[in-house]
Formats: C-alpha cells, structure tokens, sequence
C-alpha cells in the first residue's frame, strides 16, 4: 500500500538516485534537537525535558526512556504539513497524518543491507489515558523500498486504545478498558487495518510504561523477506508481544522483480524507505531513542571507532574480527 508517497512525498522519492553499498544507521535520542524528523500532515513533533508536564494530559511527567530529553507527537486537525493534512481528522474517529523520519536515506535507499536491518522506536503506553478514550488510534509504520529503490511496502504496528469487546475482553485476558490492543499487518490507516482484527493476531499491553517497537528485517531460510515484529517493556525487558509476517509480491509496486501472491524474494528488497505515524490520534504522544542498524557490517569502517560493538547478526568481540568478517564478505 503506497500510503506515504499519496501525501506528498511520491515527486522526492522520483527524483532522489538509488543510495548505492553504504552501512545504513540512524539514532536519534532527542538530546539536542529534533533532527531527522520531520512534520507532516496534522502532526507535530517537538523535544520536551523528562518529567514534561501536559498538564494532565497523555503520560503527564514522565520521566524520558533514556537521557534528560525525549520527544512528544502534537496533533492538530487543522494542521497542512507538508500539504498532507487530513481535512477529516478527528481524534478518536477519523485518521489524522502524523510524523515521519528517512532514516537519514533520503527515501531511496535500493540496496537491502546483507544479512538484514532493524529499526525501532521507544513509545510510551499510558493505560490511564486508554481507560478515559475509547478507540484512539496510531500506526507505528516501518517500511522498505525494492531493489530500484522505489517504494515496496508497509510493515505497520497498529495500536490503539480498548473498545468495547475488543479481542483482550473477549478472551478473557484483561478486564475494563485500561490496555492497548495491536495487531501487525502491512496497511495503515482505519480504512486499511484495525488493532482488533482477528487476521492479524491481536495482543495486549496492560501496563502503562516505554515500550520499545521493534521491527527485524532479514531473510528467512528460503532466502525471502521475514519482518520479525515484537514490543518489549522497556524497564523489564520482557517481550510483550511479538508477530512473524512473512509477505508476499504485491503488485504493481514489485513489477517484473518478483511473483505476484509469491513470497518475497529477498532480490526485490531493497532498503529502508521511512518510518512513520501514519495515523496519529494521541496528542503528545511521547516517543523516544529512535533507531535503525544494520545487522551486519556493510564497510570496512563500520567496524571502526566502536561500531563493532553495535552488530548483531554476527555480534563481534573486537574490531579486528568485524574486519576480518568484511573482508571475508569481499566489500
């Protein structure tokens, strides 16, 4: 679902060229500025101190996930950032356009790093605000290009608050309305995808705290794409919830490099395209330590000045031995 380049973006992802074998990372904590994130349609984003006041508001006072500073979502209906704004926005009922990143790729990256990429996002859960609103909504999209470097599909969290008979009621797991109930799938906004869709595996956080939203993307054993999806409590590290979407060619987006209703081969993937609110109902929602790696050491100098130590897909005990690994991979 070619969601993003309908709202204005479709002119700058034509005209940016491919970006061509270069490690891909991007982390943004909010320390000092906003940098690499961006305004669109009815949202905002703005950097606010730990123990931020919204004036009992969403998650009033928190402390930030990490550090002295994390950032707060704004939702304005009458908002036309990026001439994007939904007209219809109305929290609780009608989608509204949120915030976005590049990952600093410029949108464009066609390269699908060796042995896959993860991005994530620290976002903060209040149970109290979900009790007091019923059905708000926001999709935490994560999405990549293909191989050309053109845009191949959405890997979505959709979230929202409790309604009545929602799936985490109707199994018994939680009683009353203070959980969020989210479902994985690859579309956003109402029309397209719903946290309680029974398709999609639906799941629930009753806790009120940073949640960090994790997408994996690396090939599976038959060598096609694998998106391993899982929310993590962040002071417990214990994973909350955790999805496997194994996706297939969607046409007309993947034309001529893969089959269609087929798995996706991983040589119609390209790189990480945006991440991105697409729908964004919860004023100052607060989010934190934003973040994308490569698995694997794309360059000789991804090894360098301690980035060894960020890899995982081989992990590395020294630089030296990340070294050697490039070197073995011909880069």
């Amino acid at each position: 679902m070619r969601s993003f380049a309908t709202f204005a973006l479709a002119l700058l992802v034509t005209l940016m060229s491919p970006v061509i074998a270069r490690a891909q990372t991007f982390f943004q904590g909010f320390e000092t500025d906003t940098s690499g994130w961006y305004n669109q349609g009815n949202g905002s984003i703005a950097r606010v101190p730990s123990g931020f006041s919204t004036s009992g508001g969403y998650a009033d006072g928190i402390d930030s996930a990490d550090g002295s500073y994390h950032a707060r979502l704004y939702v304005n209906p009458n908002a036309n950032f990026g001439n994007a704004g939904d007209p219809q926005c109305t929290p609780g009922a009608k989608d509204c356009i949120g915030p976005y990143t590049d990952w600093g790729l410029s949108f464009s990256a066609g390269r699908f790093p060796t042995g896959g990429v993860s991005t994530s996002a620290d976002i903060y859960l209040d149970t109290a605000f979900a009790s007091a609103h019923k059905d708000y909504r926001f999709d935490w999209d994560s999405a990549l290009n293909d191989s050309t470097g053109q845009f191949l599909q959405d890997y979505v969290f959709n979230v929202g608050t409790a309604v009545p008979n929602d799936p985490c009621v109707a199994s018994g797991t939680v009683t009353g309305n203070s959980h969020f109930v989210i479902a994985a799938s690859t579309n956003v906004f109402r029309e397209g995808a719903s946290p309680e869709d029974p398709t999609h595996n639906p799941q629930c956080v009753t806790s009120s705290g940073w949640y960090t939203f994790k997408h994996v993307f690396k090939p599976d054993s038959s060598g096609d794409l694998e998106i391993d999806m899982t929310i993590t409590n962040k002071q417990t590290s214990a994973v909350v919830a955790s999805w496997t979407l194994h996706p297939v060619c969607d046409m007309p987006q993947s034309l001529g490099l893969c089959t269609e209703g087929q798995p996706l081969p991983i040589s119609a993937v390209g790189g990480n395209a945006y991440g991105w609110f697409a729908n964004q109902e919860i004023n100052q929602l607060a989010l934190d330590d934003t973040d994308l790696q490569t698995l694997q050491p794309q360059l000789k100098k991804d090894c360098k000045n301690g980035g060894w130590q960020e890899f995982s897909s081989p992990s590395f005990k020294s630089e030296s031995e990340c070294l050697a690994f490039v070197e073995q991979q011909g880069s």
